[in-house]
């Protein structure tokens, strides 16, 4: 699939398009409803050319921790746009530690970040995540990302950037797809056929409606509905399923 748009994905991975107990995300085990959404396509505004190169800015960690909370996040130094610098740095800390304060010295909550892509061009950053809270039903994993596009200097989303009507085709058909757990393993035997039972669950109305509301909405810095990412010049994406089978799965789309 072809990327007409330059983005950094700062992935802190978290379905997380759904909030637990006391404000936390948590994973609700669902099935897709049939609902019909209007998709209006949006033309990209410049071809974006995903290749590592030499870059002049940093992505260093800031961690935060207390009690049984450890938190490490990326921070940006460096960049021309120091505009756009301070944004994303906003976003990335509000989103890492917005919820912090409501984990009790008993809950576990730890999250880390992989930078997937670095160029002059995008930055792609990954974050992951467990948390446990007492009187919770079962631990959680959470996943989430923060897409960047250095090049026209703003965040932006999947349905910013992607034919989100497409991506939702080529699931429903699951052709084209390598899906993996959060950790990045392939999904092999009984799990893969629990993912594809899932999937097939889902209408082609419905998952466009949650491909939509794809990547965190800096004007709220929420949770959303699922996550994006790019990975060696690939669109991967983080798809809510229900704990039994993992919590999220990454989906790489080509």
């Amino acid at each position: 699939m072809k990327h007409k748009l330059v983005m950094l994905v700062c992935t802190v991975a978290l379905v997380i398009g759904m909030t637990g107990c006391k404000g936390k995300p948590e994973i609700i085990d669902k099935e897709p409803q049939n609902t019909v959404t209007t998709t209006i396509e949006k033309e990209p505004e410049e071809t974006i050319t995903k290749t590592p190169d030499e870059v002049d800015y940093k992505i260093e960690n800031k961690t935060y921790s207390k009690d049984q909370i450890r938190v490490v996040y990326p921070r940006i130094s460096g960049l021309e746009n120091v505009e756009l610098e301070e944004q994303v740095n906003r976003v990335l800390e509000e989103f890492a530690t917005k919820n912090i304060e409501n984990y009790s010295e008993d809950d576990t909550y730890e999250m880390d970040f992989e930078v997937v892509t670095q160029t002059n061009e995008m930055i792609s950053i990954i974050m992951r995540g467990y948390q446990n809270v007492v009187g919770a039903a079962h631990p959680s994993a959470f996943v989430g990302s923060l897409n960047v596009d250095l090049v026209n200097g703003k965040i932006v989303r999947l349905a910013d950037i992607e034919n989100v009507d497409e991506i939702a085709q080529k699931i429903i058909d699951n052709t084209g797809l390598v899906i993996r757990d959060i950790d990045g393993n392939v999904i092999e035997g009984i799990f893969k056929d629990a993912v594809d039972d899932y999937l097939s669950m889902y209408t082609k109305e419905r998952l466009v409606e949650e491909l939509s509301g794809f990547d965190i909405d800096i004007e709220t810095n929420s949770w959303a509905e699922g996550y994006s990412y790019y990975k060696d010049g690939k669109l991967h994406i983080y798809l809510g399923v229900p704990h039994a089978i993992g919590d999220f799965v990454d989906i790489e789309v080509e």
